[in-house]
């Protein structure tokens, strides 16, 4: 059983939809959704079903399926061109990430300009 509020969140639907295509089918909601009735949903919606993210028991491996690359007691890199090569990677990553950043705040200061030039246009003419 999942509720119609989790149910529409994991699938990106708007509850009330949710509640209404329920209702019209002649689901019981009082007690969440079924397994069945969150399949027919999904069907009624053109929706397939959204995994649902492993515990992070279920992230951790074994020793035995762990890397070489890996030391696994430690979870550090066994060599250092691994290492280097991560350290390289994840500095990209963040340099990538720091341009996005850049990017958003500049389009948050533009949009938040126009919007103010705009409401004291509204203004001036009134």
């Amino acid at each position: 059983m999942k509720s119609i509020y989790k149910f529409a969140k994991d699938n990106g639907l708007p509850r009330s939809s949710v509640h209404a295509k329920a209702q019209s089918l002649g689901m019981e909601t009082a007690n969440g959704l079924s397994d069945e009735d969150q399949e027919r949903l999904l069907k009624e919606f053109g929706r397939t079903p959204v995994m649902e993210a492993p515990s992070a028991m279920t992230l951790i491996p074994p020793s035995s399926v762990v890397p070489e690359i890996v030391d696994p007691v430690e979870m550090t890199f066994r060599d250092s061109q691994t290492q280097e090569n991560y350290t390289r990677y994840m500095k990209g990553v963040g340099a990538a990430t720091q341009q996005r950043v850049g990017q958003l705040e500049h389009f948050t200061t533009s949009y938040a300009q126009d919007a103010f030039a705009q409401v004291f246009a509204d203004i001036d003419m009134a």
